[in-house]
Parts: structure tokens; sequence; C-alpha cells
């Protein structure tokens, strides 16, 4: 049963709430009179809500209106999430028999959809009997066992009982600090899907800096090494840390820029004697080599605080020189679900010319984000810094556009068809 909130409870939230957003949007240059107003408006309506999980749904969609990525609101119970988190798939509309409804897009490897048998193309009916069409969304509850009714390509409703897990904490993690709830998939698949043609998925980066993920990416090269050709698909990937940074280092054997961090917008018009640089061009291979990492890190940080300098984080490859097979032939493949860390390694390889984009428009969501502590047990995701591309582009708010567009086909792939890798296809082999 969903746990009641008294009045002074949520006053106490969305007070300090309130101000944690007016702080992130003034470090963002950005005014705070449209927030306010939205907030005004719905204020009242939020101060009735009887039960936590409705004040909980409603303070997200309120915070929807500030148009930011990395946004999120979520009590510590960590028990209730969306369909991406909860199944490790995206969805999107599609119109069927003239009806409005919810097809499902990706569908990861190994993640909760895929163990039961969903795939692309199959058509979300209901979630524990409750019919869902847009633009209502299901919320999961985490860990549970949900019933999920489906529409397949021969337009059987079958009925899945997907079993979704729990955060998971580890040994050295308090229950407050407990990770958002998130169901991993698998992050690396690699296989031929002809001949000379290697196919790599990356379905997410987990991991702030992301060894085991890079080494994963190295495996997988390893097993694509004759091939002549690449697809890199990242459709469906939300993202993460810079473990793509692996990646990014052999699509080419010479170093190229990649992206820059910064604490605030304003830092990127300081002159050069205003700033200092770290330098990452590599993922550690070994764990044990992290603590050397954080140490320069610190030491940088702390050095910039003395000297009243702003610190910049440059992301470039190393440039190690190393000939791979398929450089010069491989195709990214990218939907509107690609976002983050996901967006940086797309918009590397299309600055530097080192891929073909093919799909549709990246989600424009490059930020990264941090959670704080709001009282009652409640915590606040908001985005923090900016990214630029190597060539000075802000992608937050500005979605990468493919080199060729192809959109997602519902029809065809309730057929078991995916036409956007055809068509990824067609273009490596006439390379």
């Amino acid at each position: 049963m969903a746990m009641e909130l008294s009045h002074s409870a949520k006053e106490e939230v969305l007070k300090v709430l309130v101000q944690r957003v007016d702080a992130c949007l003034r470090s963002l240059d950005m005014t705070t009179d449209e927030w306010h107003a939205s907030f005004s408006d719905a204020q009242s309506g939020l101060l009735a809500l009887p039960s936590r999980h409705e004040f909980e749904g409603r303070v997200n969609q309120l915070l929807q209106t500030l148009r930011l990525s990395h946004v999120g609101f979520e009590h510590v119970a960590l028990d209730r999430c969306s369909i991406g988190r909860a199944l490790s798939s995206t969805y999107c509309p599609f119109e069927l028999d003239g009806a409005p409804y919810w097809v499902f897009q990706d569908v990861h490897a190994n993640g909760p959809a895929d163990r039961v048998g969903i795939r692309s193309g199959d058509v979300l009916l209901e979630v524990n009997q409750v019919p869902f069409r847009p633009p209502k969304h299901p919320v999961f509850r985490m860990p549970s066992t949900s019933s999920v009714l489906i529409r397949d390509s021969h337009g059987r409703g079958i009925l899945k009982s997907v079993e979704i897990p729990g955060p998971r904490p580890n040994l050295l993690t308090r229950k407050k600090d407990t990770p958002p709830a998130f169901a991993q998939p698998q992050s690396v698949v690699a296989r031929q899907v002809e001949e000379d043609i290697g196919y790599l998925k990356l379905a997410s980066f987990p991991g702030a800096i992301g060894i085991d993920v890079a080494n994963e990416i190295d495996d997988a090269l390893v097993h694509l090494r004759t091939s002549n050709g690449l697809i890199i698909d990242v459709r469906g990937n939300g993202g993460g840390g810079v473990g793509f940074m692996r990646l990014l280092n052999c699509l080419s054997p010479r170093s190229y820029p990649v992206g820059t961090f910064v604490g605030s917008p304003r830092s990127f018009k300081l002159s050069m004697q205003e700033i200092d640089v770290f330098v990452l061009n590599q993922v550690p291979r070994f764990k044990f080599q992290l603590p050397l990492l954080a140490a320069h890190f610190f030491w940088k940080t702390a050095f910039c605080k003395i000297r009243h300098k702003h610190l910049h984080i440059r992301l470039e490859t190393k440039g190690e020189g190393k000939l791979y097979p398929f450089h010069g032939r491989v195709v990214i493949l990218t939907n509107q679900h690609t976002a983050s860390a996901a967006e940086m390694l797309v918009a590397a390889a299309k600055e530097n010319e080192l891929a073909t984009v093919v799909g549709l428009p990246t989600a424009g969501r490059v930020r990264s984000g941090a959670r704080a502590k709001l009282p009652h047990g409640f915590w606040l995701t908001l985005p923090q810094g900016a990214y630029s591309s190597a060539k000075g582009k802000n992608l937050d708010g500005a979605p990468i556009a493919p080199h060729v567009l192809v959109p997602f086909d519902p029809t065809e792939a309730r057929m078991g068809r995916d036409t956007q890798l055809d068509r990824a296809l067609e273009i490596v082999r006439s390379i």
C-alpha cells in the first residue's frame, strides 16, 4: 500500500526542492521565472495529494517542464521506475487499427523484457491488468514480478510474467546511498552480420569510468578483428560513464579531440589564464589504476581552488597507432533514445569523420547529473555543468542528426525486419 505523506512533510520537501532547482538554473545561466510560475500553478495540487507515490509522480511531471536532461525525483525506497529502467527496453507511439499504442523499439539483450521473449515491434497492451495507451506511461515496482500483456506480430495477445530486479547495493553502500533501481542488460554484444562485416551492440556504458564495459569492448573487437566493416549500434543507449572512450581509441590510429566538461557554461568564455585542464585520453584497464587517476584529478581540483582557476575536463583519444581492417568502413546506428555518453561517442565519430551515422536524431540530452538529498527520504537529480564537443557544439538540447535518416518502422519490426540495420549494411558494403 502506498505510504501517506503529511501536508507539512510535503511542504518541507517542496521548499528544499525549489531552492535546489533555483540554484541549478542559475548555475546553467538560466532564468527562474518560468519555473516559479509552473511551481505556483502546481503547488496546491501537490500538497493535496494523499500518497507518496502520487506525490512522487506529480513532482516528476512538474520537473519535466524545466525541459532539462538528467532530472528526476524519487524516494529512498526506489520502488517505482519507468519501463526503460525496469525492462531494459524502449518504446514509441504507433497507430494500430486507427488507435494509438506503445510499441517496443529497443529490447536490450539479457534484460527482463528480452528474457521473456518480448521483441522489437511487439505492442504493449497492459501492465498488471491496467491498459496503457499514449500519452500515459506505465510505472513498475522494483523488485516485482509484473504481468505484461503484449500483442505479437501474429496479432495474438500474450501475457508475459516479467521478473524485475531491485536496487543492487554492495557491501560498501549504505541503504540511503543505494543506486537508483535499474535493470542492467548485457552492455556489449558482438557478432558477425556478414562474413566480413562485424556488428557491435552497446546497450549502455555503466560505471563512471567504466573499466568493465571498456574491457568488454576490447574483447568484442578481438572477436571482430578480421571484419572489413563495422556497424556500431547505440540505439536505445541512454549513456553512462566514459567507458566509450576505449571504443573511440579504436576507431582511428591517430589521436583526436572528443570534447570538454566544465562546471558551468560560462566557464567556456574564460581566457586560457583563468582555466586549467585535466586530460583524460584513455580508460584504465585495471581497477588498481583508479586510485592514481583519482589522485591526479583531486590534485588538479585542489590546485585550481588555490589558484582561483576553473577546471576543464578534456576528453581526447590517445592515438595508439593500431590499425583495424574496418577503419574507414564504420556505420553508427542511432535513434531518439541514444543519449548522454552515447551522444558524445556519436558526436566525436561524426566530427572527426570516422563513421557514417544512420537512423534517427539522438535525444539531445548531454549533461552529467547529480543527486541531492531532500527531507523525508526523497532524492532530487538535477543536471550539472556543461559539455561541448571538440568543435565547440553544445549537445544538450541539440540532437545529433544522422548522415542518413532512416525512421523506425514498427510494421517491419513486427515482421522481424530491422530496416535501419539493413540500410547500415548497404552503406558499409558500398564504402
